[in-house]
């Protein structure tokens, strides 16, 4: 089949009058548990500014290797472990 120019116009104008379809890796949902053991320990180690709430934190999904799974200098695990995944947050 050979692609023509007007069946690549209708390809386009098709994609963009579709809504954007938000995959799991793109806005994953992150566990409530985990954002609340996530902002106890910042506000426990001090890194929570006066007024703050856990809604102003920003939390995501981090795997071996990315940045907040491990202390740099310990190398342990400092993510938070929530329905099999670890999660780490900031603010």
């Amino acid at each position: 089949m050979k692609l023509t120019e007007s069946m690549l116009k209708n390809m386009i104008r098709r994609v963009m009058n579709e809504p954007p379809e938000a995959t799991e890796e793109e806005n994953p949902e992150i566990p409530e548990e985990a954002k609340e053991k996530l902002f106890s320990r910042m506000k426990r180690m001090h890194q929570v500014p006066a007024g703050a709430t856990i809604e102003d934190a920003e939390f995501w999904e981090v795997k071996d290797g990315d940045y907040g799974f491990r202390d740099n200098k310990t190398g342990e695990i400092t993510a938070i472990k929530a329905n099999g995944k670890y999660y780490y947050g900031e603010i």
